[in-house]
C-alpha cells in the first residue's frame, strides 16, 4: 500500500504541477528512488517557513541527489484563521514598526479550511495592494527594495487570481495562495512538484490508509497516545496540546484523528461509536455517518 500510495501521490502531483508549469515533467527525475518533502499551510510565508522551500529546490540541484524527487504539501485542509501581512513601516514619530495588514479577515467565515474558500476577487487583490504600499512608501527613500519586492508579489497575486479562473472550475484560497508564492519563486526555477493535501485525500490509498485506522482504533488509539506521552516527557513538554493532542478514549467512544466537514460547514472531530456490538462512525453534530463492518 506504501509504495501504491507514492506513486499516486507523485502522479497527482505531477498533474497538478504541469498546469502552472508545463515544463515541470523535464525538470525531474522519472526513475527517483527518494522523495524529499515539505510543506506548509497556503499563509504569507515568513522566511523561517519559506526556507525549506528554497532548500530542496537547491538540494535537488545537488548531484548527490540525482535520484530524488522533490515534493511540497499544501496543507489546504487546515483552518484559515486570518491572512496578515507583517512589514516593517514608519510610526507618527518617525521609529521603525512591524505593522500588520489583514488580506481576508472582513470576508472569512470561521472555521473553514483553505480548501473551502473561494479566490479573492481582483477588487480585494487591489484594496490589500494600495493598502501594503501605502505603508512601506515612507520607507521608500532608505531602501526602494522593499517596496519593489512587494509589487512583484502583487503582480503575482494578481496573476495567481487570472491564472485560477482560466484553469481551475472551481479553484479555492489554498491553491490561489500557493500559485502566488510559486510564480514570486520563479527566480530560483523551482524544480520541486507541489500537490493540495485534499488532493491526497481523494485517492484510494488515503481511503485504505483511513479504513486501516479505524479497523483497529483501540490498538490505534493507545499506541498513539503513549507515544505522544513519551514524546512530552522526553522534550519536558507541559502542554498536552503539543505536539498534537491525545485522542479520547472512552468505554464505548475512541477519537479518530481525521476531521470531516460538509461543504461550507466547520471543521469537526469523528470518533468511532460502538453501540449493540457495532461500530460507527460517529459525530456529535452529524450523528451515525456510516456502520463499519
Amino acid at each position: 500500500m506504501r509504495e501504491n500510495c507514492r506513486k499516486e501521490v507523485i502522479r497527482r502531483a505531477l498533474k497538478f504541477s504541469k498546469k502552472f508549469d508545463p515544463d515541470i515533467e523535464e525538470k525531474i527525475n522519472p526513475a527517483y528512488q527518494y522523495i524529499i518533502q515539505t510543506g506548509h499551510q497556503p499563509v504569507f510565508f515568513h522566511p523561517g517557513i519559506w526556507i525549506k522551500n528554497i532548500f530542496l529546490n537547491e538540494l535537488l540541484k545537488s548531484p548527490l541527489l540525482e535520484k530524488s524527487l522533490g515534493l511540497n504539501i499544501i496543507l489546504d485542509n487546515d483552518i484559515c484563521k486570518d491572512l496578515n501581512l507583517s512589514f516593517p513601516a514608519l510610526s507618527s514619530n518617525g521609529n521603525l514598526i512591524v505593522e500588520e495588514i489583514s488580506f481576508l479577515s472582513s470576508t472569512l467565515t470561521p472555521n473553514l479550511p483553505f480548501e473551502e474558500h473561494p479566490c479573492p476577487s481582483l477588487e480585494l487583490i487591489a484594496k490589500f495592494t494600495r493598502d501594503v504600499i501605502r505603508g512601506l512608501k515612507p520607507l521608500e527613500s532608505e531602501n526602494k527594495d522593499i517596496l519593489n519586492n512587494f509589487k512583484n508579489f502583487a503582480r503575482c497575486l494578481e496573476n495567481s487570481s487570472h491564472f485560477c479562473s482560466q484553469n481551475y472550475k472551481e479553484s479555492n484560497l489554498g491553491e490561489f495562495l500557493s500559485l502566488a508564492r510559486r510564480f514570486y519563486e520563479q527566480e530560483i526555477e523551482p524544480a520541486y512538484l507541489e500537490i493540495p493535501f485534499s488532493q491526497i485525500c481523494d485517492g484510494d490509498e488515503f481511503l485504505s490508509f483511513f479504513l486501516e485506522i479505524i479497523k483497529n482504533i483501540k490498538s490505534f488509539s493507545e499506541i498513539y497516545n503513549k507515544k505522544l506521552d513519551e514524546y512530552r516527557k522526553l522534550f519536558k513538554i507541559r502542554n498536552r496540546a503539543h505536539p498534537s493532542p491525545n485522542l479520547m478514549i472512552k468505554e464505548n467512544f475512541i477519537e479518530v484523528p481525521f476531521w470531516i466537514w460538509r461543504e461550507g460547514d466547520q471543521r469537526r472531530k469523528i470518533f468511532i461509536l460502538n453501540e449493540e456490538e457495532k461500530n460507527y462512525l460517529y459525530n456529535d453534530s452529524y450523528g451515525k455517518i456510516f456502520l463499519i463492518e
